[in-house]
């Protein structure tokens, strides 16, 4: 079991490296770059953008970097940076000292030129998708799980038929098509009865209803499924 273990997470650390190395060099492979913009920029301010945040270095040289300031965690001074390239980090000062604590560095959006690193982002959207994966899952659960249990127990009957319909129905209907008709029932059509819930926005247990039933039904329609043949 322990070696089974240890191969699977050797697997998974494997897989992330290809596919980060796949994704980094497909990225790079895209004709253009992050400064294209209607107005083309001067050829002189492009150097000098690529060469602060490192987009004129050879190609392994970027990845190394890249990954090295995800990985590979630092302690430096907490000053102010001094360049581009160390202004993304998140500092975490040392108590007591003039140190700090600098890692899991991702760097600036290029997308989001507001934003002052992709660290900003995480931290805005992970919690949301954290609350909504677990109400998907738990709907997953409490779905699947019954739905075939009742179909073993029941098996060729109508229950059984019932049951399997609706998984069927789950499996072959795409979120992105059951998201939308949830969305246009329960947030226009029936709006103004005490059906409606709100179609767009995040904060209180009504949003989550719509978003989590779209992801969790599928997910509920494989799992009663597997249920049942077991």
């Amino acid at each position: 079991m322990t070696a089974y273990i240890f191969r699977s997470i050797l697997t998974m650390f494997f897989t992330l490296f290809v596919i980060s190395i796949l994704t980094f060099i497909l990225i790079r492979s895209i004709p253009g770059s992050p400064w294209d913009t209607e107005r083309q920029l001067p050829a002189r301010t492009v150097a000098i953008l690529n060469e602060t945040y490192n987009l004129d270095a050879p190609l392994h040289k970027q990845y190394t970097d890249y990954m090295g300031a995800i990985i590979i965690p630092r302690i430096v001074k907490n000053e102010r940076p001094k360049n581009a390239s160390e202004k993304f980090w998140v500092d975490i000062p040392i108590m007591g000292t003039d140190l700090a604590f600098r890692w899991m560095n991702f760097g600036p959006s290029y997308a989001s030129r507001g934003r002052r690193n992709v660290q900003e982002i995480f931290s805005q959207n992970l919690p949301v998708s954290a609350q909504l994966g677990l109400a998907a899952f738990a709907i997953a659960i409490l779905l699947g799980i019954p739905f075939g249990v009742l179909a073993a127990l029941y098996r060729n009957s109508f229950i059984d038929y019932l049951t399997m319909g609706i998984a069927i129905t789950g499996v072959s209907l795409p979120v992105i098509i059951s998201g939308p008709i949830l969305r246009y029932l329960f947030g226009v059509l029936w709006q103004d009865t005490p059906f409606g819930l709100p179609p767009t926005g995040w904060g209180t247990w009504q949003h989550m209803i719509m978003p989590a039933f779209s992801l969790g039904f599928a997910s509920s329609a494989i799992l009663a499924r597997l249920t049942r043949a077991s």
